[in-house]
């Protein structure tokens, strides 16, 4: 099981609003020994976030569907860096890739993946990216 600072379990929120595919990253990443907080829209990833963020809870990876109902995973990231300045690592996978969402990208620091992804490709950013929150 992989462990995060003070030895908690290492946080991923996750918002997809494609049900299947939550199911599935959710189900890869628990075996992988995450702790995963699930969210079917970016509302939800705006509720998931603003608690993590009061009750100052480690989230070690957020990772979020670009294109969702409501609030887009953008949206809800442009929300979380300047409404609460906190830039957790994180992956936007969409299915809709183009220049606007990549600069968007570059401009947030996030990073890309586009649908359809590796499942193994994924595990192994979450991974890289969940050891960098650790050694901070």
């Amino acid at each position: 099981m992989r462990k995060s600072l003070g030895g908690m379990q290492r946080r991923i929120i996750l918002a997809e609003d494609d049900e299947e595919m939550r199911r599935l990253v959710g189900r890869a990443l628990r075996a992988d020994g995450y702790r995963v907080d699930e969210a079917a829209n970016g509302s939800q990833l705006l509720e998931l976030l603003d608690d993590a963020a009061n009750a100052d809870q480690p989230v070690d990876v957020v990772i979020t569907d670009e294109r969702m109902p409501g609030v887009t995973g953008f949206q809800a990231l442009d929300w979380l860096h300047q409404v609460r300045a906190w830039r957790p690592p994180t992956i936007v996978i969409t299915a809709f890739p183009d220049a606007v969402a990549y600069l968007r990208a570059r401009q947030l620091g996030v990073h890309v993946m586009e649908k359809p992804f590796d499942l193994d490709d994924l595990r192994s950013l979450v991974r890289t990216l969940s050891g960098a929150r650790a050694a901070t």
